[in-house]
Formats: structure tokens, C-alpha cells, sequence
């Protein structure tokens, strides 16, 4: 009787955060145009609908995967700003419900989990309220890092699966951060498959990175698109743009702590009292 009840709040605390998630994403998103309002995938995605594809009809330097996935969301809701906000507040809702069930998972206390993943919504995809590439590629590395910490904690064949996939879905978003958190992830899993090898978690992470790379090359046949074009839009323009930066960058690290010093206290704090629980 307990463990009903536990899933009947469960089940409740799930659709208020999922109401709740859409909720704010649409208040936000419908307050006006503000300068992080960008209509870029707006236009990127009306001419996928007209069979104008990013690398071969017009230049993509990143958000190609946001381009495609607002595409459907105009062929299935129609080309409209409500469409859009759909777009961005199903992302919201999506990084959310995964964090409730991940702190549930990590048997935080269901009050704590609900108030957690309210608050991740709220400054989460709300921050814009319309697609963004670096909303995208960041909300998609945190859930390939929720799915790993699944995978290693409940074992899961469909974690481990799905880990490659959101990886690459992660960096056809968005580049950076999507690359270090690949790098990063790459390392543990290693370190985790040295100290518990399973022949079964290395075949299935495989086949994870066999089906991305069978739908890139799928993609690359279909609409005709040259590798060369994709490589140069997609890697080697972007990495001249940081190089650029780069070298017109000054670091001064004593304007960095001041400028950020409320965060940089939060942020301290929040280490020092994980490696004391560590």
C-alpha cells in the first residue's frame, strides 16, 4: 500500500512539473521579442520545409539538429510563434522530468526532487523562451550525463544505448559543449568499463555509435550533401572564428572573480560540501 501511494504523489508531483514546465517556458516565451530571441531556426526550418537543407542550399555553422527538430514542429503544428515556443518549452519540460527522475533515482527526498526540478525549469530554457543552439546542445550534454549516471546506477541497456545517440544529437546542436562533455564522458565510461567490464555494455555503446553514424551518413545520402561542405561549415569555419577570439582575448582573472563573485561564492560553496559528502 505504501509503494502506491509513493507512485500515486510520484505520479502527481510528474504533471505538475510537467504543467508547470510548459507553463513558464510559454510566459516567457510570449512576453515580447527581446534581443536572446533568435529567428534564425525559425528561417532555418521554413525552408527545410521547403526542401532547402543546411550545408547544401545555405550555410550551418551549428544548430542543424535544432533546425530539423523545429521543422517538425512546424510540419506537425503548423509555421507559427506558438510552434516555436512549443519547440523550446518541450526541451524545458524534457530536461525537467529527467532531473525529477534522476534525483528520485539518486534517493533524494521527493519534496527536494520536485523543488530541484522546478527550479531547473525555471532557469532553464525560460532564460530565452524561443529555440537557441546553445540551450539546445547544453540541455541535450546534461541529459547525456543524467544517462550515464542511469546506466551505471540501474544498469540500464537502454541508458548505455542511448548515450552515444544524445552525444552526437547534443553536438549536431551545438559544438561546444557538446565536445568536452563527449571527451569527458568518454574517459568515464573507459575508467568504468576497465573497472566493471561487461562484454554486453561495450557491444550496446557500439551499436549506439553505429546507428549515429549510420544516420549521419543516411542524412548526407538523402538531401545529397557533400562531406567536404559539412566539414568546412561545420568544423573548420568555427574553429577559425576561436582562433580569432582567441587571439584578441585578455583574460584578467582578478575582473573575472569580481564581476562573478556572487556566483563564484554559490559555486564554491556547492564544491567544498560535495567532496566533504564525497
Amino acid at each position: 500500500m505504501h509503494k502506491y501511494f509513493n507512485k500515486i504523489n510520484n505520479f502527481v508531483l510528474f504533471l505538475i512539473l510537467f504543467i508547470f514546465s510548459l507553463f513558464i517556458n510559454f510566459y516567457y516565451g510570449y512576453r515580447g521579442i527581446f534581443p536572446q530571441d533568435s529567428f534564425f531556426h525559425f528561417d532555418a526550418a521554413y525552408n527545410i520545409l521547403n526542401n532547402h537543407h543546411p550545408f547544401r542550399d545555405f550555410y550551418s555553422i551549428s544548430g542543424v539538429f535544432v533546425d530539423y527538430l523545429q521543422a517538425a514542429f512546424f510540419y506537425f503544428f503548423g509555421v507559427s510563434w506558438f510552434s516555436y515556443i512549443l519547440h523550446a518549452a518541450a526541451m524545458n519540460c524534457l530536461l525537467s522530468l529527467s532531473s525529477f527522475l534522476l534525483f528520485n533515482a539518486l534517493g533524494l527526498a521527493r519534496v527536494y526532487s520536485f523543488a530541484y526540478s522546478a527550479s531547473i525549469s525555471t532557469i532553464a530554457y525560460a532564460a530565452a523562451g524561443s529555440p537557441f543552439v546553445d540551450y539546445h546542445g547544453t540541455i541535450l550534454s546534461l541529459l547525456s550525463v543524467y544517462l550515464l549516471i542511469f546506466a551505471v546506477i540501474r544498469d540500464s541497456k537502454l541508458c548505455w544505448f542511448l548515450l552515444p545517440i544524445f552525444l552526437f544529437l547534443s553536438f549536431l546542436s551545438k559544438q561546444i559543449p557538446a565536445a568536452y562533455i563527449i571527451i569527458f564522458l568518454s574517459i568515464f565510461s573507459i575508467y568504468y568499463l576497465i573497472n566493471n567490464f561487461k562484454l554486453r555494455i561495450l557491444v550496446i555503446l557500439i551499436f549506439g555509435c553505429f546507428v549515429s553514424l549510420s544516420f549521419f551518413i543516411f542524412y548526407l545520402i538523402l538531401f545529397k550533401i557533400n562531406f567536404s561542405d559539412f566539414l568546412v561549415q561545420y568544423f573548420l569555419f568555427p574553429i577559425s572564428i576561436g582562433k580569432t577570439r582567441s587571439q584578441i582575448l585578455i583574460i584578467n582573472f582578478l575582473e573575472i572573480i569580481i564581476i562573478f563573485k556572487s556566483i563564484l561564492i554559490f559555486l564554491v560553496t556547492l564544491v567544498f560540501l560535495n567532496i566533504k559528502i564525497f
